[in-house]
């Protein structure tokens, strides 16, 4: 729980980043325009479940669109040499894999959601599957655009924005909008799923019986659903994109660690996973955690 309303503070907190630097707002408005942005999809999470997953659908639409756009704008520009270099250590490797880890996390939001999915046991899997291999791809493309346009040295200079890094400004402003609404949509399916989650945790009694309440149509959970805010939106308060980014990781890998440990104790006959794949997320969970605290 504490993971992934981490998660979604440091993407509340990125699209706020996002807003101030490119309409050139104070620092401080960063963080309330977080918090605004965490209340406005609460409120809509809050409206059922089918309004919840239509939009989710919209936004991601147009986050692969401003995807898109940086890529045929990057390889559709003259190739960019930068002399500059970034030199990191074998730790600083593993502190960065362990950040990036989170953004690989999406692909089990979907277990989640297992009350409205057909044949769970079978879907799930596959659904995680494919995902994995979209993201992949996604982000291969777009790393290759990067290193077409100087590589990383030029991200770093851009203050890590990729959208100074097109010249033209109509498919700067596309990426722009990409950016917001795809770090938007991660906001949503993070409220969504954690609400999710405390709903589960109130009807197995691991937190008070009123957070199991539904609304009267069946759509959503207030309780659960106003909780995730409150959480939510006191770590984007206290805190900026790197404290919310490292602690989302840190609690990701632990409890990632832990689900690995659960599976290996899971009986044969419900097995459907070889036992060293689980010892190798195990080992590699708790080892980035160690390595990256090393950094």
């Amino acid at each position: 729980m504490i993971a992934k309303s981490a998660s979604a503070a440091t993407a509340a907190l990125a699209v706020a980043w996002y807003i101030s630097v490119t309409m050139g707002l104070s620092a401080w408005s960063v963080n309330l325009i977080a918090v605004g942005l965490l209340l406005l999809l609460t409120i809509f999470v809050l409206s059922g479940v089918r309004r919840t997953n239509w939009l989710n659908i919209v936004l991601v639409l147009i986050s692969l669109a401003g995807l898109t756009a940086f890529i045929i704008a990057a390889f559709s520009a003259q190739k960019t040499t930068n002399s500059a270099t970034v030199s990191a250590d074998s730790l600083s490797l593993f502190h960065a894999a362990a950040l990036m880890f989170v953004a690989f996390t999406g692909y089990g939001r979907i277990a989640t959601m297992g009350e409205e999915i057909t044949e769970p046991r079978r879907n799930i899997p596959k659904a995680v599957v494919l995902t994995l291999a979209v993201v992949s791809a996604i982000y291969i493309a777009v790393g290759l655009a990067i290193l077409h346009l100087g590589g990383i040295a030029s991200f770093e200079q851009s203050n890590f924005n990729i959208a100074n890094l097109i010249s033209d400004p109509s498919w700067r402003w596309l990426v722009v909008i990409g950016g917001v609404v795809a770090m938007s949509g991660v906001v949503l399916n993070l409220v969504l799923g954690v609400s999710r989650v405390i709903l589960a945790m109130g009807r197995r009694k691991d937190l008070p019986n009123a957070l199991a309440k539904l609304s009267q149509d069946n759509q959503s959970a207030p309780a659960a659903t106003w909780l995730t805010f409150a959480i939510m939106a006191i770590i984007a308060l206290l805190g900026g994109i790197e404290s919310a980014w490292t602690l989302s990781a840190f609690t990701v890998l632990v409890y990632y660690g832990i689900t690995n440990i659960a599976a290996l104790k899971v009986s044969n006959e419900q097995r459907f996973i070889p036992k060293w794949i689980s010892v190798l997320g195990l080992v590699s969970c708790f080892g980035l955690v160690v390595l990256a605290a090393l950094a």
